[in-house]
């Protein structure tokens, strides 16, 4: 991978070139390499890896744009048709629900009996989609993985839904069934099978209602135990924060970072910074001094920050490891993330060419 990297150590810093920039000019290039808080890629016809990282102790000008991104970090909810205040008296009792029993629990097979069942818990809705046309990956998923003893635990603590990718949520009036994936909640499961989790633990949280989860079958990764719980034991955030958490805790190298507590602030920061980069479609440390100010203001810390992009994978899972991928590439960056840190926010947006862009912030 040609890259460009600029990476303030102490007062000196150290550029390393080649290939053709993407989006700047030289003589940006060069205002970034001498306040040392721009960290940017060489981004070829086949959309090569950019990366950034910056401490506290480097201050930059603002770059942003006159407005700020809107910060929106909710995905769409999923909540069926029928809910607990308008079920009809004739309707089937939740607890009269076909179930479906794997490794000694429960799992339900109605979608909008398991989302009522999570709701009145208060538990998130942990959903396996599953091809009906072809039953082998859901069987050997349920035996290899969900039926194993390590995961018990972590699934109880669960609403738990085994639900084929053609299930319907029923109308009402006069409005026809609808699929469940149809939402637009569920859009990276593409339709096809996977895992899902639906935020429904505390209605206090702003990811309420809302899919926090989306993992299709179809991607690269393999969801044996360790993946799903992995999962199932994500810290509260939205679908992109939870994937950048999940990709990192699922790296081989185990960076300490991500096993720290996630910061309110640092993440809606994280997210803030990933937008201005997918906005200028380019990684860099945009704003980095007035989002310090901020950071700093909110919560008194004084975080480092790492930046970069995907290499074009088609789901968020994916963007998530290639952009850890990145990371894992550039000492300066694996550094802060391989340490252990008492905070950390990370997240990622999707730029107008399909490229993630990704940003972490943590600090002790």
């Amino acid at each position: 991978m040609t890259a460009l990297l600029s990476v303030m150590v102490s007062k000196f810093p150290q550029t390393l070139t080649g290939g053709r920039n993407r989006g700047l000019s030289s003589a940006a290039l060069l205002v970034g390499a001498l306040w040392a808080s721009l960290g940017l890629s060489i981004a070829t016809s086949r959309a090569i890896a950019e990366e950034g990282v910056v401490p506290a102790s480097a201050t930059a000008p603002a770059t942003s744009p006159a407005t700020s991104p809107a910060i929106e970090s909710k995905s769409p909810s999923v909540v069926p048709a029928v809910t607990p205040a308008t079920t009809p008296a004739n309707s089937t009792p939740v607890t009269a629900a076909v179930m479906r029993r794997v490794g000694g629990l429960d799992w339900f097979t109605d979608y909008s009996a398991a989302y009522r069942d999570a709701q009145a818990g208060g538990r998130p809705l942990f959903v396996v989609f599953y091809d009906p046309r072809s039953t082998v990956q859901r069987d050997n998923y349920e035996r290899e993985t969900l039926a194993r003893p390590e995961l018990a635990t972590a699934l109880a603590k669960v609403t738990r839904a085994v639900i084929p990718t053609d299930a319907t949520l029923p109308g009402v009036g006069d409005a026809k069934p609808q699929r469940v994936l149809a939402s637009s909640a569920f859009n990276w499961l593409a339709g096809g099978s996977g895992l899902a989790v639906v935020d429904l633990a505390d209605k206090r949280s702003p990811t309420f209602g809302s899919v926090i989860s989306a993992h299709p079958f179809s991607g690269r990764m393999y969801y044996g135990v360790q993946a799903t719980e992995t999962i199932l034991s994500l810290p509260p955030g939205t679908m992109t924060q939870r994937a950048m958490v999940f990709a990192l805790r699922m790296h081989p190298e185990r960076p300490q970072s991500v096993w720290g507590s996630a910061h309110p602030t640092l993440m809606y920061q994280s997210l803030a910074a990933s937008q201005l980069m997918a906005q200028y479609q380019s990684v860099g440390h945009h704003n980095w001094g007035g989002r310090l100010a901020e950071i700093q203001s909110q919560s008194s810390l004084s975080p480092f920050e790492v930046a970069a992009v995907s290499f074009g994978a088609a789901n968020p899972i994916d963007a998530a490891a290639e952009i850890v991928q990145n990371w894992r590439g550039s000492g300066a960056h694996w550094g802060g993330i391989s340490s252990p840190q008492r905070w950390y926010g990370y997240d990622m947006v999707q730029g107008p060419s399909g490229l993630w862009y990704g940003n972490g912030l943590f600090a002790n």
